[in-house]
């Protein structure tokens, strides 16, 4: 996933595309010290992120001309370390859960699919911008599901597609 993640970058946006990828960095416990040049941290994730949108182009594009770009960035990267730490927090057993009818998600013990965990680190960051606010956060799949609607993605998703997580000391 390393080398997938160091050849992924959502710009510059291919003219006719209407998908990007992009990664989601998140290390608990981490320090930075001041002469470092990155940080380090006992646990750490990553999630590969996959953005659809028939208005993907002007989404990510318009950071450079107005300043909803820019806001709208910030929030899209904002999800994107909530869903690492999301990872880094809970113990995950793949991405999507086998469905089935009555299923809400989040009140089954030990590990869980991501998208049926409550995503508790979305939380403190939904309640801090107001068009986010209402977001189900029950679970992770129908949270991404709500956000796509609310941020302004015009018939599209947002959907992780792979990730990784290790301990220091962990082998590979």
């Amino acid at each position: 996933m390393f080398r997938r993640a160091a050849a992924i970058t959502s710009s510059p946006v291919p003219p006719t595309s209407d998908s990007a990828l992009s990664v989601g960095l998140y290390a608990h416990n981490s320090t930075t010290p001041a002469d470092a040049k990155g940080s380090s941290g006992t646990v750490a994730g990553a999630v590969l992120v996959r953005l659809k949108a028939e208005n993907l182009k002007s989404l990510l594009l318009s950071q450079f001309q107005d300043p909803r770009g820019v806001e709208w960035r910030k929030e899209y990267r904002g999800l994107e370390r909530a869903l690492a730490r999301q990872l880094v927090g809970f113990e995950t057993i793949g991405i999507k859960a086998l469905t089935t009818p009555g299923s809400q998600g989040g009140a089954q013990e030990g590990p869980m699919p991501l998208y049926a965990q409550e995503f508790h680190t979305y939380g403190p960051l939904a309640a801090r911008l107001p068009r986010y606010e209402g977001l189900d956060l029950r679970n992770v799949g129908r949270s991404l599901e709500q956000w796509s609607k609310a941020s302004g993605i015009e018939n599209g998703t947002v959907e992780v597609l792979e990730y990784l997580k290790w301990k220091v000391g962990e082998e590979a």
